[in-house]
């Protein structure tokens, strides 16, 4: 990974995490967390590289990720419990 986008991964990570210690029950999918989590700066992020960070954050259990049976996925502070977007929603969790 060139060092460019090193910085800007740490960039989004270092905004990721204040934005959870400010909203610690947040939970949102790419686009709202893109929308809602980033400084404006940090929006025009490709899905892919905003995917790397939070799977990162994922993987150094940070944050948590759980697929909805839409094969949509919703991230999250590991101390947020994923939200029943609809009565009949079956949350599976992911691994790696």
């Amino acid at each position: 990974m060139p060092a460019g986008e090193r910085g800007r991964t740490r960039d989004l990570q270092r905004a990721l995490r204040g934005y959870l210690s400010r909203h610690p029950g947040a939970a949102d999918g790419i686009a709202g967390i893109r929308l809602w989590w980033l400084p404006a700066h940090l929006q025009g992020v490709g899905d892919r590289e905003l995917r790397g960070a939070l799977d990162d954050l994922v993987g150094r259990h940070e944050m948590q990720r759980t697929a909805l049976i839409d094969g949509s996925e919703l991230y999250a502070s590991l101390a947020t419990v994923a939200p029943v977007l609809h009565r009949h929603a079956q949350v599976r969790p992911t691994h790696h």
